[in-house]
């Protein structure tokens, strides 16, 4: 070896020095930590729209159905007022409605259903109940209003986000 051979050699960089051998490095590397964030969040947090029993869950649309059909022949309806921590409902029917000393309100979230709420309300008045909520996430929400033998119901869909008062109906659709 000559001399120049000798100083070129003593005057490369260590591997580990080079940019481009880091950047073909970072490419794979982010994919796979990418995949395994996207695997974590998938084992944390588990989808609520999936049903395991989906047959099951068919069969009882019946019975949805059957619960909104008996409210429209009652010819129940409702108005559900949020000032707050209280709820009130007043509801109104065609024909006497059973005094009943409380109605069950379920607060439906569309996509996770940890959000979800029931409260129970008592009777302040005739066909007036009222009671406590929890602070509701800001967000568009399913709104079920039963008899506590669920044999009738009303619903509507609350943007918690803008309104305060819903309009509720027996609206025989198949969804719960």
């Amino acid at each position: 070896m000559n001399q120049a051979e000798v100083l070129s050699m003593s005057k490369q960089r260590p591997w580990y020095r080079h940019g481009w051998l880091w950047f073909v490095i970072a490419l794979p590397l982010s994919a796979v930590i990418a995949g395994l964030t996207t695997v974590y969040i998938a084992a944390s947090d588990p989808d609520s729209l999936v049903v395991d029993d989906y047959y099951k869950e068919g069969l009882a649309i019946n019975s949805v159905l059957d619960r909104e059909r008996s409210a429209r022949q009652m010819g129940l309806r409702g108005d559900l007022m949020i000032a707050g921590d209280r709820l009130r409902v007043t509801l109104l029917a065609a024909r006497p409605l059973d005094a009943l000393d409380r109605i069950e309100v379920r607060f439906i979230h569309p996509t996770r259903d940890r959000f979800d709420q029931t409260v129970e309300l008592e009777r302040i008045g005739p066909g007036v109940y009222e009671g406590s909520l929890d602070k509701l996430v800001p967000t568009r929400w399913y709104v079920h209003v039963l008899d506590p033998d669920e044999s009738w119901r009303l619903e509507g869909r609350l943007d918690s986000s803008r309104e305060s008062v819903l309009h509720l109906d027996a609206a025989l659709t198949p969804h719960s």
